[in-house]
């Protein structure tokens, strides 16, 4: 959530601040960097709902099955690395940053 907020605040900084505004001259001028701003900013989206999800299914499974509460633990960050994954390469054929 935090990396959200200061991309999110990056990005409308870079258009209303005049003190950023070689920043954003320099972005405009480059071929790559506008991509991959494109694309962080679209992705941190997806990771933040990713990191809502695994809360619920954390605090699910406490609640629920607190029996299995420790291997979930030890192995939560499988389906993390897996959803991240997944929401980066949906993300890049998605978006069309490819082309």
């Amino acid at each position: 959530n935090l990396i959200t907020y200061v991309n999110v605040w990056f990005g409308l900084r870079l258009v209303t601040e005049r003190f950023f505004s070689f920043y954003y001259v320099f972005v405009n001028a480059s071929t790559f960097l506008p991509f991959v701003h494109a694309f962080l900013t679209g992705w941190m989206y997806y990771a933040q709902n990713i990191n809502s999800l695994l809360l619920t299914i954390d605090r699910f499974i406490g609640i629920v099955a607190p029996e299995r509460a420790k291997s979930w633990s030890r192995r939560w960050w499988i389906l993390a690395a897996s959803l991240y994954l997944l929401s980066a390469v949906a993300h890049f054929i998605a978006s069309g940053i490819y082309r």
